[in-house]
């Protein structure tokens, strides 16, 4: 082979990896990135329609779930309401004084004490009774519908006077505590 040819072949050579190493730069390095690219994205994709699916059949179960803490919210609610509810309040007090033979005297509204979650309405309440039927009626309204309490109880003995009745013997102060929920 002559020099000439030689030379030739060693220009086609460097020309060949020229256009190889162009080719390979600048059109099929720059898809193989996109195709790497792409391929993450599709495996991404994938991943999260599985991670959907297992959701998916999850879902009955956390609808049930909802349900029942609507319902145990709305359980919830009954004890410890949003709002005052004063007239109802007031009803239920004088009704169960009633059952229980218990006089009510006096109630009057002592304001609001406002804690985290909740509010508590007070009420000064003089009542008379025995010994027993004040006992019963302090559990029933303890035990009623809604979150109430009773605090600050003072008793105090009746004389006995002929005009007033025989059962009655005892005089009580306290505070009635009723509950309502900030949220």
């Amino acid at each position: 082979m002559s020099k000439k040819q030689q030379q030739n072949l060693i220009g086609l050579i460097i020309a060949l990896v020229g256009l190889i190493y162009v080719w390979n730069s600048y059109l099929i390095g720059p898809l193989n990135d996109n195709l790497k690219k792409k391929s993450k994205e599709i495996t991404d994709i994938r991943v999260e329609i599985e991670n959907l699916k297992r959701q998916s059949f999850e879902l009955p179960k956390i609808k049930k779930q909802i349900e029942y803490l609507k319902a145990e919210v709305s359980d919830l609610e009954r004890y410890l309401p949003k709002e005052r509810e004063l007239p109802g309040l007031l009803r239920a007090i004088t009704r169960t004084a009633g059952n229980f033979q218990v006089r009510i005297l006096n109630i009057s509204p002592d304001g609001t004490s406002q804690k985290q979650n909740y509010t508590e309405h007070i009420f000064s309440i003089t009542a008379q009774g025995n010994y027993h039927t004040i006992a019963k009626f302090l559990s029933e309204i303890g035990q009623a519908g809604r979150i109430i309490s009773a605090r600050n109880l003072s008793f105090s003995p009746m004389s006995a006077t002929p005009a007033g009745p025989s059962d009655v013997t005892i005089s009580v102060n306290f505070q009635l505590v009723a509950y309502t929920y900030k949220g």
